[in-house]
């Protein structure tokens, strides 16, 4: 198959995907799409069937039911294949204490296929983009910090030619320097390769990917980029407003305006000073009139105001919570 007739297709097609383990199901009915070239964010708690499905896109890991394809090929039907043209680095990372970085590296590369005349060349750029060249590759792994392990299990997934790449977990013991270069480095193969990656930081899943896929309990609960599934799940609006007047003064701005929830988060006696947090339904109508009704009350004086904006953990948080709600309907 040509690349031309790749650029037609899903890079990653996952259709009613389920694995379970005697009566545990891990993966529950999955389906989803990724686009060539799509860097993906793939959320959820401890359990909720990350692992599991990246292991079955890798072809390490055989369903129970569903389908799965990387571009259009199956991976049950022929996991050998697909498996050259996946990098794939697991949690944790598993790696041979005994060898060298470099050696290690040009092994993985052999076993992937790479030819005799371009494995120095090849194991020796990759190593310069995970920043392993200059500083640990002539090092035993049994020497590496947690964050150079995980470095090595990146180079490891960039090995060859894949045209998707996994990560579960690849910012685990990184410092900040580190997780910059992490950053730059999805940048650099921005396009190039797909991504999907899998973490708990969810402040560099923000930063770094196209879209996020949420999984809870082995279901898929939500898919989509940070400012569609805001939409989707953010249901109101907050205003931080820092004002200086008595305590009386707010207790009688909220029994005034009963319609919104009111949180004080701060308070300096000094200066009589407060910051209260006003919940609000999200409405243009109802945004306008929170802010009128805060300028116009004559009893304090406004110091700041700022609306509050939400994060990817905001997003996660309701996408579960509403999960959970749901299911506690049907019981």
């Amino acid at each position: 198959m040509s690349q031309k007739s790749f650029s037609l297709q899903a890079a990653i097609e996952v259709e009613s995907l389920a694995k379970r383990y005697g009566k545990l199901c891990a993966v529950d009915e999955v389906s989803f799409s990724i686009q060539p070239g799509e860097v993906v964010g793939f959320l959820g708690p401890n359990g909720a069937g990350k692992s599991t499905t990246l292991k079955i896109l890798a072809g390490l890991l055989e369903a129970n039911a569903g389908r799965v394809a990387i571009f259009g090929r199956s991976v049950a039907e022929d996991p050998r294949a697909i498996g050259a043209g996946v990098g794939f680095m697991m949690e944790n990372n598993p790696l041979p204490e005994k060898m060298r970085v470099g050696e290690y590296l040009r092994f993985r590369a052999q076993m992937k296929g790479i030819a005799s005349r371009e494995l120095y060349r090849h194991v020796e750029k990759i190593m310069r983009y995970c920043d392993l060249y200059y500083q640990a590759r002539h090092r035993l792994i049994a020497s590496l910090s947690k964050g150079f392990r995980q470095r090595v299990g990146v180079a490891e997934a960039l090995l060859g030619t894949p045209q998707v790449v996994m990560l579960d977990e690849p910012t685990i013991g990184l410092d900040p320097h580190q997780v910059l270069l992490f950053r730059q480095l999805i940048e650099t193969f921005r396009g190039r390769y797909t991504f999907i990656i899998s973490s708990h930081i969810l402040s560099e899943i923000e930063a770094i990917c196209d879209r996020v896929l949420i999984l809870h309990q082995g279901r898929l609960v939500a898919d989509g980029d940070v400012a569609h599934l805001g939409k989707e799940f953010i249901t109101k609006a907050t205003l931080m407003v820092k004002l200086q007047c008595e305590a009386s003064q707010m207790t009688s701005f909220e029994q005034q305006y009963p319609q919104w929830k009111y949180r004080l988060l701060k308070t300096d006696l000094l200066t009589h000073s407060h910051v209260l947090a006003i919940d609000f339904p999200e409405p243009l109508e109802e945004k306008r009139a929170v802010w009128e009704a805060i300028f116009a009350y004559a009893s304090w004086k406004v110091l700041d105001v700022e609306e509050k904006k939400f994060t990817l953990e905001d997003i996660f948080l309701a996408a579960t919570r509403r999960y959970w709600d749901s299911e506690s309907l049907k019981l």
